[in-house]
Parts: structure tokens; C-alpha cells; sequence
């Protein structure tokens, strides 16, 4: 994931996990390029809570 970050130059990439307590920036990894991308863990029902939130949004109700 952290090659095809820096390849493609993304900034952030996520990680979805199922434990609630797994959530923050992901330590200690290599970074093999110039840019330094960074990953996120990210619990599962937090995501879909926002992709439910984003989904309510007006512009996606027409």
C-alpha cells in the first residue's frame, strides 16, 4: 500500500479494521520515496457511519 501510494503520489491512504480502539496514523512504516504518505487505520463502523452521513448529503437525494 505505501509503494502504490508513493507511485501514484496520494498523500493518505486508509486501512479499515475491525476493532473500535484501531483508530490513528499507522507508526513506524517504510517509506521507500520522496514523499512521505501516510496511513490511516480506520474502524469499520466509524466508516460506514460517515459514508452513511456523506450519502444523506442533499446533492446525492435528487
Amino acid at each position: 500500500m505505501i509503494e502504490l501510494c508513493e507511485q501514484k503520489k496520494i498523500a493518505r491512504g486508509y486501512v479499515v479494521t475491525k476493532s473500535l480502539d484501531d483508530f490513528g496514523l499507522m507508526t513506524g512504516l517504510p517509506q521507500t520515496g520522496d514523499t512521505a504518505s501516510q496511513i490511516m487505520r480506520l474502524p469499520a463502523p466509524l466508516l460506514c457511519y460517515w459514508m452513511g452521513a456523506e450519502l444523506n448529503q442533499p446533492e446525492f437525494n435528487d
